[in-house]
């Protein structure tokens, strides 16, 4: 197992980096918005406003690589507040959980487990905004490809008003959600439990549980 940590005090990459071509490659993603069935309009009028977010730019290049054994992950990632946390959890919530897990066949602890460890039960779950962070990352030619179609897919869940653009928040490289779906897991596995005609992993909770359960049974559960 492979942690990541980011260490900007050892970090110079901004020093040599080249912010000049963003404009264009703003205007290079307004253009090609027809090959992902979006409106130029829409996709100019959205990603007007960002520029290029250095401080993501460090985390995804100055991130010291070490390896930690299983052993060691458990002990840094579980504490005796976390484990507590979702015991308390799986009561206040169990009607919940247990329907969910009927339907999916995926026991409520590793639903609760995937929850707490991704997002500490839904209190820490990335500030920045996810199109400033998307652009960011796919403005770099590194992974240009794979960040230009999670742009891409964000834009459409814009569009498709699961959440509207000023609470479009997450992690620096784009997870969203208390359950940090990538733009593209959001379309493949995320769920509108509550029906309420939005697949809402922000703030509520059935969508959220169902969600990470339904990712784990399209994924091949057993």
């Amino acid at each position: 197992l492979k942690l990541y940590a980011h260490d900007p005090k050892n970090c110079d990459v901004l020093q040599n980096y080249d912010f000049s071509g963003f404009e264009s490659w703003k205007i290079e993603v307004v253009n090609r918005s027809n090959e992902f069935g979006l409106d130029e309009d829409f996709v100019s009028k959205l990603i007007a406003p960002y520029e290029v977010n250095k401080r993501v730019i460090e985390n995804d290049k100055c991130q010291p690589e070490f390896t930690l054994t299983f052993s060691e992950y458990i002990e840094k990632r579980n504490s005796d507040t976390r484990i507590q946390n979702g015991i308390n959890n799986k009561s206040k919530y169990s009607n919940l959980l247990n329907k969910i897990d009927n339907y999916y066949n995926v026991q409520s602890r590793f639903i609760l487990s995937i929850w707490g460890l991704e997002t500490a039960y839904g209190k820490i779950t990335g500030n920045y905004p996810v199109l400033e962070s998307l652009l960011t990352m796919s403005y770099d030619e590194r992974r240009r490809r794979y960040f230009t179609k999670e742009l891409y897919n964000a834009l459409k869940i814009l569009e498709q008003g699961h959440i509207n653009v000023i609470d479009f928040k997450g992690s620096w490289a784009g997870a969203m959600g208390q359950n940090q779906f990538m733009p593209s897991s959001f379309h493949a596995y995320a769920v509108d439990y509550d029906k309420d005609g939005s697949k809402d992993i922000w703030k509520t909770l059935p969508d959220i549980f169902a969600s990470i359960a339904n990712y784990l049974s399209k994924s091949g559960w057993q």
